[in-house]
């Protein structure tokens, strides 16, 4: 057993230990034959296997950070809650008075099944498989209740800090400590600086050294002594960190390696290739998961030198490492290159204004001409729930045969009449270039889907200058649509047949309306930008507030959706 130190094993053979086997044999209702020391161990509270009359049972002290009645009480029940839906997770044994815990003298522990397995052997396979847990674990996590649990930030892990600044003396450690103090600050600010993201219950130290595996597949996830409400990001930085940078190996539990100051770029890679790919980071998101890297870093850092690993001057080059920021800037570079984009977008409203003013003449003109005394304002106008020449025509002047009303509808796209009224009120969004231009410019697609004819969508885009940052278009009014449904259905079939085309690809949509947004997310849209009208912000914002989550984002304009690119 290498590098063990005294604090990571329960000797029940010790006189500290004497009576313990019996209190562990009348709360449990087993009888102890032997014990052995567990094959892998992790270094922050005694383990011992025990080997009894009903089985091989694994019992594990709760550390003292952690063994409050509150905190104790979470670890259990998430635990238990786990464990009925993963078989990876064992659930704590109750004792014959339906306990979690059993006391001896100050200290808690707890009983469970023992698994048997291996750590991490160096594979790409191994790591694959410790993420594909990673994700099941939170799929399951995202259903535990937590109406009364506290989040946290995940920086409060840093509170190590404290019990480290008391222990140091000499004044060149003193001049490291107000370093790190520094540094410490600056990661808070910057995590407070980035809005919230979405929390889970999460295991809060998913690391290679906690999961245990098979041949080929992870079979047990052990240690919840850290489990907080958390953003769900913080467990993917404990398990790139110490898969990629601490570089944990076999039975070794302590930190008593060379201190690495950069990460495994192959590791490093696939864990980051894996998170883009099923777990859809948002760009919050992915801003918090680089900071959050870097705070789990230096706690580990910190807490080797608090059990003394290391000393602080160990541990300096990879500090330095961490206030320069660089693997912060690695991460977020290393996900952005990794996603093809590809934005769907709406056209009139959204890439493009003035059309509701262009409409609104055209409609009064032919009504006008066509004796109707019907006349609309561009609100009214815009208030109709789903807007066709050939109905708009047919409801508005019934008296005429449809022939006649066909004919009408028709005249509204007569361009030698109304092409002056294009070049009058027409014109590209504020943002909308710049924004196609930036997607263009990282090598994603802009494609426009648009409640117009298929042959006039085309003169519309080019009309405001936007057709050489369009890739393809999409006009879904073929005559047919009679109703709002319509359009939703047709609008929706169209986004997904362009998804199924790009399902390589991380997909976004634009638009200005419900209607927009409802086609998007029926499609699978995995992000939705709505940019809401100024006159309508509030009532919107308020109609959809129980469905907003990470992957609806209101915005006043465009331009606001550079800043996530």
């Amino acid at each position: 057993m290498a590098n063990l130190n005294e604090h990571d094993i329960l000797f029940l053979g010790s006189p500290e230990f004497e009576s313990f086997p019996q209190v562990l044999e009348e709360a449990y209702g087993f009888k102890i034959r032997s014990y052995d020391l567990p094959p892998f161990v992790s270094f922050t509270s005694r383990k011992a296997v025990l080997n009894t009359d009903s089985g091989v049972y694994f019992l594990k002290e709760k550390p003292v950070y952690c063994s409050d009645e509150k905190t104790r009480a979470l670890a259990a029940d998430f635990q238990t809650f786990l464990s009925e839906a993963l078989d990876t997770v064992t659930p704590i044994l109750k004792t014959q008075n339906g306990e979690s815990y059993i006391q001896w003298q100050d200290r808690f522990f707890f009983v469970t099944d023992f698994k048997h397995g291996r750590v991490y052997n160096g594979s790409d396979s191994d790591i694959h498989q410790m993420l594909l847990a990673l994700r099941d674990f939170q799929k399951v996590a995202k259903g535990f209740a937590t109406e009364d649990v506290p989040p946290m930030k995940s920086y409060e892990s840093l509170m190590i800090f404290e019990s480290l600044e008391k222990n140091i003396e000499s004044k060149a450690d003193r001049k490291d400590i107000t370093q790190i103090k520094e540094l410490i600050r600056t990661l808070q600010n910057d995590y407070d600086a980035v809005p919230e993201t979405e929390y889970i219950m999460s295991h809060g130290d998913f690391g290679l050294f906690n999961i245990l595996l098979n041949k080929q597949n992870v079979v047990g996830i052990n240690d919840f002594d850290n489990v907080s409400y958390f953003p769900r990001i913080h467990d993917l930085a404990e398990f790139l960190v110490s898969a990629s940078i601490v570089h944990y190996l076999g039975p070794i539990s302590n930190l008593r390696l060379p201190v690495f100051t950069k990460p495994n770029e192959k590791i490093f890679n696939q864990i980051l290739a894996f998170y883009k790919q099923y777990f859809l980071l948002t760009p919050e998101e992915t801003q918090l998961l680089a900071i959050v890297a870097e705070i789990v870093w230096l706690e580990i850092l910190l807490l080797a030198v608090l059990k003394g690993d290391y000393k602080l001057s160990d541990i300096s080059d990879a500090i330095n490492e961490i206030k320069k920021g660089t693997l912060r800037s690695k991460i977020i570079k290393k996900i952005q290159s990794q996603e093809k984009k590809v934005f769907v977008w709406d056209f009139h409203g959204t890439l493009e204004v003035g059309t509701l003013f262009i409409l609104t003449e055209i409609a009064n003109t032919l009504l006008k001409e066509n004796g109707s005394a019907k006349q609309y304002t561009p609100a009214e106008l815009a208030s109709i729930p789903s807007f066709s020449w050939d109905t708009f025509f047919q409801r508005h002047l019934p008296y005429l045969s449809f022939q006649k009303t066909q004919a009408i509808a028709r005249n509204a796209y007569d361009e030698s009449r109304f092409a002056p009224l294009m070049r009058k009120y027409s014109q590209p969004n504020i943002g909308a270039e710049a924004v196609l231009q930036k997607v263009k410019d990282l090598g994603g697609i802009n494609i426009v889907v648009s409640h117009s004819r298929q042959d006039k969508l085309g003169c519309y885009i080019k009309q405001v200058g936007l057709h050489h940052l369009v890739d393809s278009y999409y006009g879904i009014d073929d005559g047919s649509i009679a109703s709002r449904e319509d359009v939703l259905k047709k609008k929706t079939v169209v986004i997904r047949e362009i998804l199924d085309r790009h399902s390589d690809y991380h997909s976004y949509a634009v638009g200005d309306a419900d209607m927009d947004f409802n086609a998007a997310r029926s499609a699978g849209v995995d992000f939705f930008y709505w940019l809401l009208p100024i006159n309508n912000k509030g009532a919107k914002q308020e109609l959809y507030k129980g469905i907003t989550s990470q992957k609806l984002k209101f915005i006043l304009q465009l331009e606001e959706i550079l800043q996530d690119l």
